[in-house]
C-alpha cells in the first residue's frame, strides 16, 4: 500500500517451520561365561524408538568397544568372538555403540556384552578360631565364607559331606547369604562346601570345600603290667596306645601322649611325650612300700589337652608264705609228722598250687641237706627244718624248729662239733644236739672196708662200728657215754681222721 507516500508495510512469503521429536533407540546386551576361550557373540539387533511426530533419521552408526567404527546403517550387527583380558576377575563389560542422526541431533543407545569368568574363585573358607592341625573330638568351629565372584548380588548355598566321599547333605538353615556357619559338635570329620555361581547362573556352580579335621576319640589297644614271681622287687606298666587319625577319612594326626601311673589310687609316676606305635613303659620298684595292689593308667592326649582316658585296673596280690606245722618237741625219737601249709598272709587260705621241698639245716656249720619233696614230711629226729615253697616261680622259705626231748631226764644231750667244713666236708652229723644215737651220713661214696671210732682225748677206743658196703648213713649211739670230750674218727684201709667232736655235758 503505497498511499501515495514511501512504502510503509513490507510482507515476505511464508516461512513453514515444521516440529518433530527425537528418535532413541535401544540395543539388546549378552552375559557369557569365559572359560579361556574367545566368545561367539550373537547378534545385536537395533531397535528405533520413534515417536508419531519423529523426526526423519538421516543417519546411523555402528561402533565397537574400542571406539572403532564398524557399521554405517543397518538394524543388526553381529561382534567377532570376544576374550576376557583378565579372567581372574569376576566379569568384564565390553560396549557397542549406535549413533541415530535425525534433525535434534545424535542420539546414542549402547549394547553391553558381559563375559563372566568361569576362572575366577566363587570365594573362600576359613575355620575361626583356627585350630591346627584338627579338631578336638565332639568340639565345633565357626566357619566363615568370604565370597568374590559368587553372583550379584552374591548368594550361596551350603552343604556337608562325609571326608571319605558321600552325598551332599545341604544345610538349609545356614541360608543363602549368610558368610558364617558355626558346626556344631563334630564326632568325626566332614567337608564343609559352599556352592555358587559366578554371574546368578551364567557360569557353572562352582564350589569350595573345606575340611574340618577331627582327631579320633582317645583310645587305648592294651594295658599290661608283669612282675617278679614274688611281687616283691619290681613291677612292668605298659601301655599300648591307640594312634589317633582323623576321624573318618583314615589318615593319621600325629598325636603325643603323656601317661600318668597311679597304684591304689596314689600316683607313682609319668611317661611323657609318647609317639605310638611305641609302647608307654614304666618300671615301679619301692623299697619301703609294698609292690602288691591296683594299677592303672591314666592317658592323656598333649593335642587336646583336657582329653583323659582311665585304664581298667590290673591287681597284683600279696605273695602266699609257707608255714610248717609240726608238733612243739619230739619225744624219745617218735616219729612226727612235719605238715607244709601255704597262707596268704594274714591268714588266709592261700590260692596257688605249690611245690614244696623239705631241708635239714646244721647251725653249727651253716649247711643245708636235701631231706625231699612233698607237703608232709616225717622224721624221727628233731633239729632245724627248713621249708622251701614254689609257687609258679615265687620261692619262699620257712624254718622250723623241732625240740628233742626223752622220757628219761637223766639223758643228757651231746653236741657235736663237725671238723671238716666248706669243700672239705665229707660227712655230716645229726641231730645236733643228740642224745642216744648220733646218724653219720656221707656227702659221697662212703670208704669201703671202714670203721667208726668213738675215743677219748687220750686215744683210748670207747666203741667200734664196721661201716657196710655202699651205705650212706650209719647210726652212732652215745646214750652211754660219760660225761666229757670224745672224737669220732673214721679209720679206712689206708688212712684214718678226725671227723667230728662230741661234747656231752
Amino acid at each position: 500500500h503505497l498511499n501515495d507516500g514511501p512504502c510503509q508495510v513490507l510482507t515476505s512469503n511464508i516461512a513453514t517451520l515444521t516440529l518433530c521429536m527425537p528418535n532413541s533407540c535401544s540395543l539388546n546386551g549378552y552375559d557369557y561365561c569365559y572359560t579361556g576361550t574367545p566368545v561367539p557373540v550373537g547378534p545385536l539387533n537395533l531397535t528405533q524408538i520413534s515417536p508419531a511426530s519423529a523426526c526423519p533419521v538421516t543417519g546411523i552408526e555402528w561402533y565397537d568397544p574400542q571406539g572403532n567404527h564398524v557399521l554405517t546403517g543397518g538394524y543388526s550387527y553381529t561382534p567377532v568372538p570376544i576374550s576376557m583380558q583378565n579372567d581372574q576377575l569376576c566379569y568384564e563389560d565390553y560396549f557397542y555403540t549406535v549413533e541415530i542422526t535425525d534433525a535434534c541431533g545424535i542420539h546414542t543407545c549402547k549394547a553391553r556384552i558381559r563375559l563372566y569368568s568361569g576362572q575366577a574363585s566363587i570365594g573362600s573358607i576359613a575355620m575361626t578360631p583356627n585350630s591346627p592341625p584338627f579338631l578336638c573330638h565332639n568340639g565345633s568351629t565357626t566357619l566363615t565364607f568370604t565370597p568374590e565372584c559368587a553372583g550379584d548380588p552374591p548368594k550361596w548355598d551350603w552343604y556337608q559331606q562325609n571326608c571319605n566321599g558321600g552325598s551332599l547333605m545341604p544345610l538349609p538353615d545356614a541360608g543363602t547369604i549368610n558368610s558364617t556357619l558355626n558346626t556344631g559338635q563334630l564326632d568325626q570329620s566332614y567337608f564343609f562346601i559352599v556352592e555358587a555361581s559366578n554371574g546368578n547362573g551364567v557360569c557353572p556352580s562352582k564350589q569350595v570345600p573345606f575340611l574340618v579335621p577331627v582327631k579320633s576319640p582317645l583310645a587305648y589297644n592294651n594295658f599290661s603290667a608283669s612282675s617278679d614271681p614274688c611281687v616283691e622287687q619290681f613291677v612292668n606298666l605298659t601301655l599300648d596306645i591307640t594312634p589317633c587319625t582323623i576321624d573318618g577319612c583314615g589318615t593319621p594326626c600325629n598325636c603325643t601322649y603323656t601317661v600318668d601311673w597311679y597304684k591304689d589310687g596314689n600316683y607313682i609316676g609319668t611317661t611323657a611325650n609318647v609317639t605310638p606305635p611305641t609302647l608307654a613303659t614304666f618300671n615301679y620298684t619301692s623299697t619301703t612300700k609294698p609292690l602288691y595292689g591296683n594299677y592303672y593308667a591314666v592317658l592323656k592326649s598333649d593335642c587336646c589337652p583336657g582329653e583323659t582316658v582311665t585304664t581298667y585296673p590290673i591287681f597284683f596280690r600279696q605273695a602266699c608264705e609257707p608255714l610248717i606245722m609240726g608238733p612243739c618237741f619230739i619225744c624219745d625219737n617218735q616219729t612226727v609228722q612235719l605238715m607244709a601249709q601255704m597262707v596268704l598272709p594274714p591268714d588266709h587260705p592261700c590260692p596257688d598250687i605249690c611245690i614244696f621241698s623239705w631241708f635239714s639245716y646244721d647251725p653249727v656249720t651253716q649247711t643245708e641237706t636235701p631231706l625231699g619233696g612233698g607237703p608232709v614230711w616225717n622224721t624221727s629226729t628233731g633239729g632245724f627244718f627248713i621249708l622251701e615253697s614254689d609257687c609258679y616261680g615265687c620261692i619262699k622259705r620257712d624254718t622250723f624248729e623241732l625240740i628233742e626231748c626223752y622220757s628219761n631226764p637223766c639223758r643228757r644231750a651231746v653236741r657235736i662239733e663237725e671238723l671238716f667244713a666248706g669243700k672239705d666236708r665229707l660227712m655230716r652229723f645229726y641231730p645236733n644236739p643228740a642224745t642216744d644215737h648220733i646218724t653219720v651220713e656221707w656227702l659221697s661214696d662212703a670208704p669201703k672196708n671202714a670203721q667208726i671210732l668213738i675215743t677219748d682225748p687220750d686215744g683210748r677206743i670207747l666203741s667200734t662200728v664196721a661201716v657196710p658196703d655202699a651205705s650212706k648213713q650209719l647210726t652212732l649211739q652215745v646214750d652211754d657215754l660219760p660225761s666229757g670230750i670224745f672224737f669220732v674218727k673214721v679209720q679206712s684201709a689206708d688212712r684214718m681222721y678226725t671227723a667230728a667232736k662230741l661234747i656231752k655235758e
